[in-house]
Protein backbone atom coordinates (compact mmCIF):
# COMPACT_ATOMS: atom_id res chain seq x y z
CA UNK A 1 0.00 0.00 0.00
CA UNK A 2 1.41 3.33 -0.94
CA UNK A 3 1.14 6.46 1.40
CA UNK A 4 0.08 9.09 -0.53
CA UNK A 5 -0.30 11.46 2.40
CA UNK A 6 3.20 11.60 4.19
CA UNK A 7 5.80 11.87 1.23
CA UNK A 8 9.35 10.20 1.47
CA UNK A 9 11.72 13.01 2.75
CA UNK A 10 13.46 12.84 -0.68
CA UNK A 11 10.24 13.55 -2.36
CA UNK A 12 9.17 16.02 -0.17
CA UNK A 13 10.23 19.36 -2.14
CA UNK A 14 8.74 17.52 -5.15
CA UNK A 15 5.34 17.19 -3.13
CA UNK A 16 5.23 20.48 -2.00
CA UNK A 17 6.03 21.66 -5.71
CA UNK A 18 2.84 19.43 -6.90
CA UNK A 19 0.57 20.92 -4.43
CA UNK A 20 -2.75 21.92 -7.04
CA UNK A 21 -3.32 25.50 -6.53
CA UNK A 22 -6.63 26.86 -7.91
CA UNK A 23 -7.08 28.87 -11.20
CA UNK A 24 -9.34 31.63 -11.53
CA UNK A 25 -12.42 29.26 -13.09
CA UNK A 26 -12.31 26.93 -9.93
CA UNK A 27 -12.89 30.00 -7.09
CA UNK A 28 -14.22 33.01 -9.38
CA UNK A 29 -11.04 34.79 -8.18
CA UNK A 30 -7.19 34.87 -8.37
CA UNK A 31 -7.56 35.53 -4.36
CA UNK A 32 -7.02 32.56 -2.09
CA UNK A 33 -8.89 33.63 1.29
CA UNK A 34 -7.44 33.34 4.44
CA UNK A 35 -9.72 33.13 7.55
CA UNK A 36 -9.04 35.03 10.95
CA UNK A 37 -5.71 37.06 11.19
CA UNK A 38 -4.55 35.16 8.16
CA UNK A 39 -3.72 37.35 5.09
CA UNK A 40 -5.84 37.04 1.60
CA UNK A 41 -3.07 35.58 -0.77
CA UNK A 42 -3.04 35.17 -4.87
CA UNK A 43 -2.24 32.12 -6.73
CA UNK A 44 0.75 33.63 -7.94
CA UNK A 45 1.90 34.24 -4.98
CA UNK A 46 1.39 31.12 -3.08
CA UNK A 47 2.95 29.37 -5.88
CA UNK A 48 5.89 31.35 -5.18
CA UNK A 49 5.72 30.83 -1.25
CA UNK A 50 5.41 26.97 -2.18
CA UNK A 51 8.17 27.04 -4.72
CA UNK A 52 10.28 28.69 -1.72
CA UNK A 53 9.22 26.32 0.59
CA UNK A 54 9.97 23.30 -1.24
CA UNK A 55 13.85 25.50 -1.94
CA UNK A 56 14.37 25.41 1.94
CA UNK A 57 13.58 21.73 1.99
CA UNK A 58 16.02 20.58 -0.42
CA UNK A 59 18.50 22.90 1.00
CA UNK A 60 17.90 21.32 4.16
CA UNK A 61 18.43 17.28 2.50
CA UNK A 62 21.54 18.74 0.97
CA UNK A 63 23.03 19.83 4.48
CA UNK A 64 21.56 17.01 6.24
CA UNK A 65 23.67 14.82 3.33
CA UNK A 66 26.79 16.66 4.21
CA UNK A 67 26.29 16.59 7.96
CA UNK A 68 25.62 12.47 7.37
CA UNK A 69 29.40 12.83 5.43
CA UNK A 70 31.01 14.37 7.98
CA UNK A 71 29.77 12.29 11.10
CA UNK A 72 31.22 9.28 8.95
CA UNK A 73 34.37 10.96 8.37
CA UNK A 74 34.81 11.81 11.99
CA UNK A 75 34.29 8.08 12.89
CA UNK A 76 36.96 7.34 10.32
CA UNK A 77 39.41 9.59 12.31
CA UNK A 78 38.22 8.10 15.18
CA UNK A 79 38.41 4.55 14.29
CA UNK A 80 42.46 5.72 13.04
CA UNK A 81 43.29 7.17 16.10
CA UNK A 82 41.97 4.29 18.04
CA UNK A 83 44.49 2.19 15.90
CA UNK A 84 47.22 4.54 15.55
CA UNK A 85 49.21 7.17 18.06
CA UNK A 86 49.27 10.68 16.66
CA UNK A 87 51.42 11.63 13.34
CA UNK A 88 55.05 11.33 14.83
CA UNK A 89 55.86 15.03 12.43
CA UNK A 90 54.51 16.96 9.15
CA UNK A 91 56.47 14.50 7.44
CA UNK A 92 54.32 11.29 8.77
CA UNK A 93 51.15 12.75 8.29
CA UNK A 94 51.61 13.52 4.97
CA UNK A 95 52.74 10.17 3.91
CA UNK A 96 49.98 8.70 5.58
CA UNK A 97 47.87 11.12 3.62
CA UNK A 98 49.49 10.84 0.64
CA UNK A 99 49.14 6.71 0.85
CA UNK A 100 45.38 7.03 1.25
CA UNK A 101 45.17 9.29 -2.05
CA UNK A 102 47.31 6.65 -4.01
CA UNK A 103 44.51 3.98 -2.53
CA UNK A 104 42.04 6.40 -4.09
CA UNK A 105 43.72 7.28 -7.20
CA UNK A 106 44.09 3.32 -7.68
CA UNK A 107 40.15 3.41 -7.89
CA UNK A 108 39.80 6.48 -9.84
CA UNK A 109 42.31 4.74 -12.73
CA UNK A 110 39.48 1.93 -13.16
CA UNK A 111 37.33 2.06 -16.06
CA UNK A 112 34.42 4.34 -14.97
CA UNK A 113 31.67 1.82 -15.97
CA UNK A 114 33.78 -1.09 -13.70
CA UNK A 115 34.62 1.52 -10.38
CA UNK A 116 33.53 -0.02 -6.91
CA UNK A 117 31.50 2.91 -6.25
CA UNK A 118 31.30 1.96 -2.21
CA UNK A 119 35.08 1.31 -2.32
CA UNK A 120 35.98 4.37 -3.63
CA UNK A 121 33.78 6.21 -1.45
CA UNK A 122 35.68 4.21 1.23
CA UNK A 123 39.06 5.64 0.45
CA UNK A 124 37.54 9.79 -0.22
CA UNK A 125 35.96 9.11 3.13
CA UNK A 126 39.41 7.95 4.58
CA UNK A 127 41.48 10.65 2.57
CA UNK A 128 38.84 13.40 4.03
CA UNK A 129 39.76 11.88 7.37
CA UNK A 130 43.52 11.78 7.70
CA UNK A 131 43.24 15.49 6.07
CA UNK A 132 41.60 16.37 8.79
CA UNK A 133 43.38 14.28 11.31
CA UNK A 134 46.75 16.09 9.85
CA UNK A 135 45.35 19.72 10.04
CA UNK A 136 44.54 18.54 14.09
CA UNK A 137 47.86 17.25 14.69
CA UNK A 138 50.66 18.54 12.48
CA UNK A 139 49.36 22.10 11.73
CA UNK A 140 49.89 24.07 15.37
CA UNK A 141 53.02 25.42 16.58
CA UNK A 142 54.86 22.34 18.16
CA UNK A 143 54.07 19.44 16.16
CA UNK A 144 54.18 21.40 12.75
CA UNK A 145 57.67 22.41 13.27
CA UNK A 146 59.16 18.47 13.65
Amino acid sequence: MTNTTNPAPSDLAAAIRAIPLPTIGEWGETRISGEGNFPHYSTNQMRAMLSAAAAIVEAAQAKQGAAEDILQIEREVSDAKAKWPPFNSAHEGYAVLAEEVDELWDHVKVNQKKRDLPAMYKEAKQVAAMALRFMRECCDEINGRK
